[in-house]
């Protein structure tokens, strides 16, 4: 949405030292592990790129991002980073420099919201050959150094944009709002002259002969006295009519916003408006109207693919050694990573999109109903499947069938007997003076009353 109105959106990864993860570094759990990368969405207008005529974030000189913060935020960190106190306390609001918000209502800052402006440079230094480098950053505010220079600790720049339209030699994009502008004020003057036009029409303005009337408040019903002859009652007054409005011009605001839209891609197919008499009809109606839109989308996923691409890097240069989640098959678990032998890896990442189900819920379980009374499919891949949100704790029903699976697996005819030996004694007496036809009967009774 914001490469939409502005043109461009900036994404920002940087590593907080101050979250707390939730797991240890020892067996004892005494020493927590603190420090994980956080997220942010800039506006573009406070990002300024070292050379804004190349497109490509990793190749600038520098990147400078300008953020209005509390000042006691400011200070609390100046102090972290071991600032003087003398220092700390230069930090102070700073109304003079509130422009540095961007957005319609960043000019109207409270006075007593008392922010100060920071600065945060990101920059390459060079070893002396000039063959690698490393990433640093310096942050500051207009008088007070925050943080002195510091190393990032990864490869690249921690930031990740996605341009609506792409203008050659221009590192910002173009508005898809700037070609709309134009249109939107013609619909606008088109339907404002037609609301005037009906106000007017309904009230017309009322001409007046002041020497025949003296007093008029225009209210309804009112008696208005006339002093002369029938022609000056005639002409005492007199309402003025609009000229003639064609009603063609309600045309020509549909045709114009119709045409605004389905030069954009937001056909009735798009929108989902088409009756669906012909769901394949409706398909390939729907596919050929977002042909338009593929060059956003495929910009937008190349703009996934560098925000996966930092992450990795943080996680490889920053996470050192430590436990990471996998969600896999609704199951959740823990795995021991060492990434201090991976560091020297070229990070790389795709973006693989499918096409998105166009069928309800309702077709969905159909299909898998029918799949599960023909034998095709086992009650957990059922119950895998299912939309989710259907079945409230949907996770511990397929817990429970799996469990009953492994049960029925591992459970020999022994293990039932046992059980039988310890949960009913008179039972178990019976069943060993019982010859082994009928023993057989006793132990299948018992694996479909348990369910096993």
């Amino acid at each position: 949405r914001n490469a939409y109105i502005s043109g461009t959106a900036i994404a920002y990864t940087y590593w907080d030292k101050n979250i707390k993860t939730g797991l240890y570094a020892d067996e004892a759990k005494k020493t927590p592990i603190i420090g994980d990368i956080n997220f942010e969405i800039l506006s573009v207008n406070n990002v300024c790129f070292g050379d804004p005529n190349n497109d490509d974030i990793q190749s600038q000189p520098y990147i400078i991002v300008s953020q209005r913060k509390y000042y006691k935020d400011i200070q609390r960190e100046g102090k972290q980073n071991g600032i003087a106190d003398d220092l700390i306390a230069e930090i102070k609001p700073s109304s003079a420099m509130y422009n540095q918000n961007s957005g319609e209502r960043g000019e109207n800052e409270l006075s007593d919201t008392k922010r100060v402006t920071v600065y945060t440079k990101f920059f390459k230094e060079y070893n002396e050959d000039g063959t690698d480098y490393i990433i640093k950053a310096y942050r500051c505010t207009e008088k007070v150094t925050v943080r002195s220079e510091w190393e990032l600790g990864i490869k690249n720049y921690p930031f990740a944009k996605f341009s609506w339209e792409q203008r050659e030699s221009s590192i910002y994009g173009d508005s898809e709002i700037t070609n709309l502008i134009p249109n939107q004020i013609a619909i606008n003057r088109t339907i404002t002259a037609m609301l005037w036009h009906a106000m007017i029409t309904g009230m017309p303005i009322t001409l007046v002969n002041g020497d025949v009337i003296t007093n008029i408040s225009n209210n309804p019903g009112e008696i208005i006295k006339v002093y002369g002859s029938g022609e000056d009652i005639a002409n005492a007054i007199k309402l003025i009519q609009p000229p003639t409005f064609t009603p063609q011009i309600q045309n020509v605001v549909n045709d114009l916003a119709q045409s605004t839209l389905s030069d954009a891609g937001a056909t009735d197919a798009a929108l989902g408006q088409e009756r669906p008499d012909n769901a394949s009809a409706l398909i390939q109606m729907r596919e050929a109207s977002l042909q338009p839109m593929q060059v956003y989308q495929n910009r937008y996923y190349s703009f996934i693919e560098d925000i996966a691409r930092i992450w990795a890097d943080f996680w490889l240069n920053k996470y050192g050694e430590r436990s990471i989640k996998i969600s896999k098959n609704n199951e959740i678990y823990y795995i021991k990573l060492n990434t201090e032998k991976y560091k020297n890896l070229v990070i790389n990442a795709k973006i693989d999109v499918g096409a998105a189900t166009l069928w309800s819920q309702a077709i969905v379980i159909q299909t898998l109903d029918a799949l599960l009374q023909a034998g095709i499919i086992t009650k957990v891949q059922y119950f895998e499947r299912l939309p989710k949100g259907l079945i409230p704790d949907v996770t511990g029903i397929i817990e429970e069938l799996k469990q009953q699976e492994t049960y029925a697996q591992g459970t020999s005819d022994s293990e039932i007997i046992k059980r039988m030996k310890e949960t009913d004694p008179e039972l178990y007496k019976r069943f060993v003076a019982l010859p082994p036809e009928e023993q057989q009967k006793i132990i299948a009774n018992a694996r479909k009353t348990s369910g096993i």
